[in-house]
Order: C-alpha cells, then structure tokens, then sequence
C-alpha cells in the first residue's frame, strides 16, 4: 500500500525519502529512499510474496516445520525490501547480507537431506564472501568520498570515476553482486539451491534475491558507469553467463534444473543490458526484470504442483499430465509462450528491446547480438520442455498423489496470465513503472515506446529466428538428445568449490595439530615466537633501538641485590633439583620485591610478597606428587629453547628500557592524581584507578582467574572420581 500510494511521486520523476539517524560519527544513518526503481522492485517483492504465502498454504501443509519455513519467508521478504528501499550503502549492506542469512534456512529447510544442507550451505559461503567483497569496496567509496549517502554520491559520481581507487571499489564491489546474480564464475550454487521447495525456487531464485545483484548494479550506475571498463566488464560477463547458462538448461532433465540455469542466462541478459549502458538497454533491462518474474515464477511454482501430483520431475519420464491437471496446463503453457517472447506477451516487447539495444552498441558489435540469438533459442527449446513437454501425450494410469486445490493454481495463474494481460496496460505500466525505473538509472528521461510492432527490421528478424530455431530444437529433440550432453568436468566452478573446501578443511586439521598439540611446551613455544616476531617488527620500524642508558646506581646493595636476582634466575634454569629451582626462583620474586621497595612501589612490592609466598607453598606441596626428576630433552632442545628465550628476553628488555627513555607527558598521571580523591573517594592513587577508574578492565581479569579456578576443579573432581571407581 505504502509503494502504491507514492506512484504518483516516482511517476514523476521524484522520490520520498525518510532518515533515521543511528550511527552519525561513522555516516551510517538508517536513509529509506524510494524512487522508481526501488518502487519496481518494492512493488515485485511485496506482491509476488504475497502470492507466494497464498501458494505455500497448500504446497507446504504437509511437512512439518511451517511456522519455521514462515518465520523465515517473511523475514526474508522484508531483508529484500529493505535492500531496495535503502539510501545508504551500509544499510543496504546489512539488509544484503540478512537476505543471505534467511535464504539459508529456506533453502536447507530440508535439513534432513544431505543434499539441502549442502546446498544451503553453499549458497550461504558463495554469496556471504561476495557480500564481504561489497562491504570493502563500499569502504573504499567511503574513504574517495567521505559518504555512504547514494543520494551524495550520485550527486559526486566524477569524483569516484577519478579516483585512483575507482578499479579498485569497481571490482570488490562487482564480485558482490555477481556472486548473488549468479554470474559466471559463481552460477553454480543456483542449480544446487533447487534443493530448496518449490515456492522458495519461485520467490527467492526467480524474481526477487538473485535479482539483488542486478538491482545493485542498476543502483549505482549513476556512481559507476559510464567508463569503457565498466561497460565491457559487465557486457562481458553477462555474455558468457547468459550463453552458458542456456547451454546448459538444455542438459538438464529436472524440472527445477531447467528453470534454474535458464535464471542464471536471464541474469546473465539483465548484466548485459546494464553493460550496454544505453536508455534504450536500461528500459529494456527494467521491462526484463518485470516480465521475467512474470513467466519464470509460474513455472517454479507449477513444477511443484506437478512434483506433488506425480512424485517425479524428470522431464523425459512426465507426460499426458494434461488429463490430470488442464489448468495447470493452461496455465504452463501461457507460461512457456510468454517465456519465449510470443506476442502478445510482454516479454516480446522485452526480446524486442533487447534485440535492439544489442544492435546499438559500440562494444564486441556483431558478438552480442549473435549471442543473444543463441541464448534465446537454447531459452525457448528449454522453455517448451520445462512448461509445454510434461502435459501432452496419451493418458498414463497413476494414482495422484496429492490434491490440488484452489489456493494451489492461483498464483500460478495470476502470474502466468499477468505475462499477457499486461498487454492492455502497457501504456500505464510503462508511465508508472518502466521509464520512472530506467530513469533511475541513466538519470534523464528514457522513454521508449512500448509497442508490438517497431516495424520489419534486424531486430525483428532476430525474434523470427528465436522461434524458428527454438521450435525446430524441440520438435527434433529426439534427434539432438541434449540431455546427453554432459557440462560438468573437474574444472567447473562447482568443483572448484569443492576442491577449495577440501582445502580448507585439510589446512584447519594441519594448523590445529600444530597450534594446539596439547603440549604446553608447544603452546608457550608458538606465543613467545609470534610476540617476538611481532614485537622485533616495532622496534626496527619505530626506530627505538638507539637508547640512552644510564646503569648508575645508589649504593653497593644495588649492584648485589640485581646481581643476586638475575644469577638465581640463571641458576633457576639449570638446576637438577625441582626444590633448589624453587629455592632460587623464591630469590627472583622477593628480590623483585625489594626492588619495587626501594623504587617507590610499596603497593606493588606487597602483591609480590604475597604472590611469591602463596607460589613456594603451593610448589613446595605438590613437590612430592610429581615423578622423579629427569633430564629427557636432547642438546637441539635445549639449544633451541635458550635462543627462543634469549631472544624473547632481549626483545623485552629494549622494550622496558624504551619505555623508561620515552619523555612521559604527565598529563594522564596529574589527572588521576588529581581527581582519585575527588571522583573515587580514594587516597591510593594506583588502587583507585585498578577498582574504580578501569574497573572494568580489573573485572575482566577476576572473571579470568574465575573461570581459570572452575576448570582446575572440574580436573581434580574428574581425577577424585575416576579414582574411587578405580
């Protein structure tokens, strides 16, 4: 109601807008912003879900779990509206990524098949690391322009495009997109998705979610179009994509497969629009989006009536199920042809348009058209197979095995008679929807006329060949037998994949066994190595090795009170008895406590006493559980301990004394000092700042040793218990 109520406005060129200001240091405000494109979309999300609802209440009845597939359907539905409906690209962003969430658990909603959770599992890593290649290249944009604001950006695109970051921004965020419109490289986790039930196919892969990539991609047009490696990166990939994904429809013998790769060469048509960068190819790419929900959503939805109905969606085995179902066949059938660009459905006036746009391009000339003649044969041989093969024939005896009620067929058949009726409103549709939409896009008005007949030309002559070609492809498929061609060979991006998984996985158990060994010995080996790499990386970029060293000391006792500590922790080291190393490391923490003494650090010199006092008793008692001293480790061992330790040592000590020659700004000391007694009511400056000024931080360390404590007793009750039953 919201969209259809601010028609008027988009209609006319403008917009409506409403901002919420949520995180104003970082530019991130929650900016709703609906103009002709965002209402196009808007109006597809909102009442092509609403048919789906209608359709899942028959589809879905039978499984259990609904209220879940509900759950997620909707939350799904209003992640793609805010998608469309965002002004700021990190808002946009967080509904992007939510999509990819919620379309997880719709797509795995058959948790208990191996083949679902795969595939939603897939689906969720292809598109999540797209996702996390948009978020970088929206940063970038960011650190060109110092905005998130589309409305900003469009404003200050020639900034962008001349930013030496532009190929940068261009390619990150390029992959987002690509990887969610499935587009070559990353079109494989589209036909596996499949897996997912039929109205999902129909809502998340065939009008609304794979069609985020596209809509991102006609969003930012205006900030990024209109360069040479714009237009050829985008026809060149919608080429490959939309051929490839043709080709490969015509292989497929399931219902859904079909339908699936031939999404994949829609979008890969709707790229390459896009890529053109023309009004003529933006109007076409918008008309495309409306008449491609129109006739492929349908067919998902009736493949899932014919899947219920017959148990089976291999095309070659279905057929006569006209005798069982002839509405459903009316409405495949309307489907099929509207699929396939007969007039007068609306997707004729959609393959005219393209046909021209592709005539009209100073980019590969012959090679686009040329290839969208190719794609759309393949499209419409696929087309008859998938909506026209499975209901002709001679009446087969099976027992139906599911009922199809009303609710079940009126989404098919609204949508499917949507693709023809349309065809009394173009001139409506086209003011309200199509140019307000393409003029989002290339930003001045692009009327183009919405006709069925543009007069006897190429583009004309092209449509003719479509269905020449198509329906000879069909009306021989015996002879060609596409379905036993085979695509599929190790080097194909689901393998990849796979592959890159395997890897993954392989990488994780190597890394563990060596990270976490369950030595101690290890563990401590690997910390010290990396705080010695990372910290020698500091002192020679930081240029603190010069120091100014001053070893004058107050009296006699000093020299032997320093001498005396570091001997014991030499001694310490080398000892052959566990009680004289703890003999002299005692010497080494109650010299440090004299030290802290003597330097003005009473407070810390008692915690130390009373450390070292509560660390000999505790090492003193245990003495006598512990095995006979022995001396196991070999001279490598040694040898390398005592360079690691060496080196750790000699790091740590350039730190301290880098930290003693710093001139200390005494700012943050006078302000504790100052304000200890004031704010915390305390004397004891150091106290007040550990329980009061940084409390948090000293709550962080309690929970720490708490935690610590629970595990130690969790070990000794396991060790008590395992002793009596012993």
């Amino acid at each position: 109601i919201f969209l259809i109520y601010n028609i008027g406005i988009t209609s006319n060129g403008g917009h409506f807008t409403e901002e919420f200001l949520w995180f104003e240091n970082l530019n991130v405000n929650l900016l709703f912003y609906v103009d002709g494109l965002s209402l196009l979309f808007g109006m597809i999300i909102t009442l092509f879900g609403a048919l789906i609802s209608v359709y899942s209440n028959s589809y879905m009845k039978s499984y259990q779990g609904v209220g879940r597939y509900y759950l997620w359907l909707i939350f799904f539905a209003g992640s793609m509206l805010g998608v469309v409906i965002s002004g700021n690209l990190i808002t946009l962003f967080i509904f992007w990524e939510l999509t990819s969430f919620s379309s997880y658990f719709l797509i795995g909603f058959f948790n208990e098949k191996e083949k679902s959770r795969y595939a939603a599992m897939q689906a969720l890593l292809v598109t999540g690391l797209g996702g996390l290649a948009l978020l970088a290249g929206f940063i970038f944009i960011y650190i060109i322009t110092g905005s998130f604001d589309i409305r900003y950006l469009i404003l200050h695109s020639d900034i962008i495009k001349a930013s030496p970051l532009y190929n940068t921004a261009l390619i990150l965020i390029l992959a987002g997109a690509f990887t969610k419109s499935a587009q070559v490289p990353f079109h494989f986790w589209l036909p596996n998705a499949m897996e997912a039930p039929a109205p999902v196919s129909a809502y998340l892969h065939s009008a609304t979610m794979v069609k985020a990539g596209v809509f991102l991609l006609m969003r930012l047009t205006p900030v990024l179009g209109d360069k040479d490696i714009w237009n050829i990166t985008l026809i060149s990939f919608g080429m490959v994509t939309m051929l490839l994904g043709a080709a490969m429809s015509v292989a497929q013998k399931d219902l859904k497969k079909i339908l699936a790769y031939t999404t994949i060469s829609a979008l890969g048509t709707l790229v390459l629009l896009i890529g053109i960068g023309t009004p003529l190819s933006y109007s076409a790419a918008v008309l495309f989006v409306l008449s491609h929900a129109l006739y492929k959503g349908p067919l998902f939805l009736i493949a899932g009536i014919i899947d219920k109905k017959t148990g089976s969606r291999d095309v070659l085995s279905l057929s006569g199920l006209y005798h069982y179902m002839p509405a459903v066949a009316v409405f495949s059938f309307l489907a099929a042809f509207s699929f396939s660009g007969f007039p007068p459905f609306i997707n004729f006036i959609s393959k005219e348009l393209s046909y021209k746009a592709s005539l009209d391009t100073k980019f590969y000339f012959i090679l686009i058209p040329l290839f969208m003649l190719v794609s759309n044969i393949l499209s419409m041989y696929s087309a008859f197979m998938a909506g026209i093969k499975p209901f002709p024939g001679i009446k087969e005896e099976f027992k139906p095995k599911y009922k199809i009620d009303f609710a079940f067929i009126l989404a098919p058949a609204i949508l499917s008679v949507g693709g023809i009726a349309t065809v009394f409103f173009t001139g409506i549709l086209d003011n309200n929807l199509i140019s307000p939409a393409a003029k989002s896009i290339f930003l001045v008005d692009t009327a183009v006329e919405m006709t069925y007949w543009y007069g006897f030309n190429t583009a004309f002559i092209l449509s003719l060949l479509t269905f020449a070609g198509g329906y000879l492809l069909y009306k021989y498929r015996d002879i060609f037998k596409f379905y036993n061609i085979v695509f599929i060979s190790k080097a194909a991006p689901s393998k990849i994949y796979d592959y890159f998984l395997s890897s993954v996985k392989f990488i994780s158990y190597w890394q563990t066994r060596i990270l976490q060994s369950g030595f101690l010995r290890y563990y401590i080996i690997i910390i010290v190595t990396f705080l010695s790499v990372t910290l020698a990386a500091v002192i020679i970029q930081g240029n603190i090795i010069n120091l100014t060293l001053d070893f004058r000391f107050e009296g006699i006792y000093e020299i032997v009170l320093f001498s005396g500590v570091m001997a014991s922790a030499i001694l310490a080291t080398v000892s052959r008895s566990r009680l004289s190393a703890v003999v002299f490391l005692g010497v080494v923490g109650y010299g440090m406590a004299v030290i802290f003494v003597l330097h003005g650090a009473p407070d810390l010199a008692i915690t130390q006493f009373t450390i070292e006092t509560l660390t000999v008793i505790i090492f003193v008692l245990i003495l006598y559980r512990l095995p006979k001293f022995s001396n196991i480790s070999d001279r490598k061992t040694k040898t390398r301990d005592w360079f690691i330790a060496s080196v750790f040592g000699l790091i740590m000590t350039i730190i301290t004394l880098a930290v003693v020659s710093t001139d200390m700004k005494p700012e943050v000391a006078n302000y504790y000092a100052e304000f200890s007694k004031i704010l915390a009511n305390g004397r004891n400056v150091v106290n007040v700042i550990l329980v009061d000024f940084r409390a948090l931080d000293t709550l962080g360390e309690i929970t720490v040793l708490a935690v610590a404590a629970l595990g130690i007793f969790g070990l000794l009750k396991l060790t008590v218990k395992n002793k009596i039953k012993g």
